[in-house]
């Protein structure tokens, strides 16, 4: 009995961060830009959209902290109220960042095999399923630690998109197949029902728990 006091606690606790659907609008919103512009750079060999690519999901990533905090702060916390984190030890933030530059550098050299040299179609399979299975695993974990069937659902869509994307690449044009090698397919389906996931949360959230002044 105590064990699930605790077990619903610890997994009230991690809700809390996405129970406003604030986080899905802005990972979905940052997915489905990301998406086009992975499209338009397939589409466009212009020299300039490589280094907005990259400079663009860096930049995302920086500012969700202070962003979310803002909407959190007009949304969220008025509601609701606060919860404060608690910071991991030293020891554990470097073990996420080494884990994260390993996964990186992995997924770097993946994309030098999937595209350099000689890229045979059965190595471009491989990849464009690759990503999908990446952002699934992503979200799922996301999904078991929160005990959210929301994220399992985003986890199954970034698979199908892969699965969907590689039965079909023999019938795309090459602009077609270099967008699907740049993970087109799989940011704009998962940021697509992101978007759509988040905003029907936030409004949901914001009909469950009005403002103290706008209660009767």
């Amino acid at each position: 009995m105590t064990k699930d006091i605790l077990r619903d606690a610890k997994l009230q606790v991690r809700r809390y961060w996405t129970e406003d659907g604030l986080p899905d609008l802005y990972i979905g919103l940052g997915f489905a830009l990301y998406g086009l512009l992975s499209w338009w750079a397939a589409k466009d060999e212009a020299a300039w959209l490589p280094f907005v690519q990259a400079f663009f999901l860096p930049a995302w990533i920086g500012l969700s902290v202070l962003l979310l905090r803002r909407f959190k702060e007009r949304f969220t916390y008025p509601r609701t109220g606060y919860v404060a984190y608690a910071r991991p030890p030293r020891r554990e933030t470097a073990r996420r960042v080494l884990t994260a530059t390993l996964f990186a550098v992995c997924l770097g050299l993946l994309v030098l095999w999937a595209v350099l040299g000689n890229p045979t179609p059965a190595r471009e399979r491989l990849f464009a399923l690759f990503l999908p299975l990446v952002f699934a695993a992503v979200l799922g974990f996301v999904a078991a630690q929160q005990g959210s069937w929301r994220y399992g659902f985003y986890a199954a869509v970034a698979v199908l998109s892969g699965v969907a994307a590689v039965l079909r690449m023999d019938a795309l044009s090459p602009v077609g197949r270099t967008a699907v090698l740049s993970g087109v397919p799989v940011l704009m389906s998962v940021g697509a029902v992101m978007l759509l996931g988040g905003l029907w949360v936030l409004l949901r959230y914001l009909r469950r728990h009005p403002r103290p002044e706008e209660t009767p």
